[in-house]
Formats: structure tokens, sequence, C-alpha cells
């Protein structure tokens, strides 16, 4: 299984990862923030922007991937600053 409870430490040598991402199809919707954020990067940003999970089976790919790899932890970074970003995320890892 994928992750540790809430509040537990990782343990030495276990990989982490994180991904930007945005729960809906629109992956232009969070292109924006991420742009913004990392601006200082220059013309690299678009990498990043390219990089970013957008949609549902995104979201899912992203985490397999990660899991195959060996990741302990996913950490999965909103880019759109909307409550309903949660519950589609949540109802994507749920299933509710």
């Amino acid at each position: 299984m994928l992750g540790k409870r809430a509040g537990e430490a990782a343990s030495p040598g276990s990989c982490v990862r994180r991904t930007s991402l945005s729960v809906t199809r629109r992956r232009d919707r969070g292109a924006p923030y991420l742009r913004d954020y990392y601006a200082f990067t220059g013309s690299y940003v678009e990498n990043i922007v390219r990089g970013m999970g957008g949609g549902d089976e995104k979201v899912k790919e992203l985490i397999s991937l990660y899991s195959s790899i060996g990741a302990d932890e996913v950490m999965l970074w909103p880019t759109i600053s909307e409550m309903g970003q949660l519950d589609l995320l949540s109802r994507l890892l749920i299933g509710r």
C-alpha cells in the first residue's frame, strides 16, 4: 500500500515523490499558478507545466507510476485554489 497514516514520519531511505496537479481535464486552469510560482526558472517553467497532472486518468497514472518505482509516499499539490478540488481528489482516491 502506498503512503502512511497522517502524522507518521517517513522512514530513513524512504522514497517520497511530489506532483502538482489540477483535478480537472482543463490543465490550463492550473498552468497560471505554476508559471507564477516557478517564474524564476525562466523558459524551463513550460516543462513544469507540461508535467502537471490533470484529469482523473492522469492523476491515477502518476500515482501508479510513482508506486511502480517504489515511492513510499506521494504528495499531491493542487494548482487550483478551489475547495472543490479537494472533493474531486478525495472521490478519485477513495472512490466515493
